[in-house]
């Protein structure tokens, strides 16, 4: 079972057969759920959810703040706080952590299969995109195309 993190307000999740008397489990916003099949296709299709991977690396990309740097002691105006009176600071063109997105330069680029393209070609795109490797080996085209396609 594939496990994300629920985005709607809540969800009632039908845990009894039809057979037998009603039963549910009612999920709350946040809520890390595990889901498979037609629920899982539904709630992916309207939004309702995102894979629990995929919100972690959001979470920590849209957190993350770059680190203040030091001024280096033969760098700057003297007074030691970097600002050479423009509000820009010392920039050194040599540094690498300027305008540059560091994900940029780490992620593989990889096209988009289409949809009738082969489930190997699918798994290399999931991959590409933050899925589990494990899973993505396990996981159906049609399951790969529910969530990236």
């Amino acid at each position: 079972m594939a496990k994300y993190k629920l985005l709607a307000d809540q969800w009632d999740q039908v845990i009894s057969k039809p057979t037998e008397q009603f039963r549910f489990v009612r999920h709350r916003k946040g809520a890390t759920v595990e889901i498979t099949g037609a629920d899982e296709a539904r709630l992916l299709r309207i939004g309702a959810v995102e894979p629990v991977k995929r919100a972690a690396a959001k979470s920590t990309k849209t957190e993350q703040k770059p680190h203040p740097e030091k001024p280096k002691a033969d760098e700057g105006n003297g007074d030691g706080g970097g600002d050479n009176g423009d509000g820009q600071g010392d920039q050194n063109p040599d540094d690498e952590t300027g305008d540059q997105n560091p994900d940029d330069s780490t992620q593989e680029t990889v096209e988009k299969p289409a949809k009738t393209g082969p489930v190997a070609a699918w798994r290399e795109y999931a991959v590409a995109q933050g899925h589990d490797p494990d899973e993505a080996a396990d996981a159906t085209r049609a399951d790969l195309i529910a969530l990236y396609g």
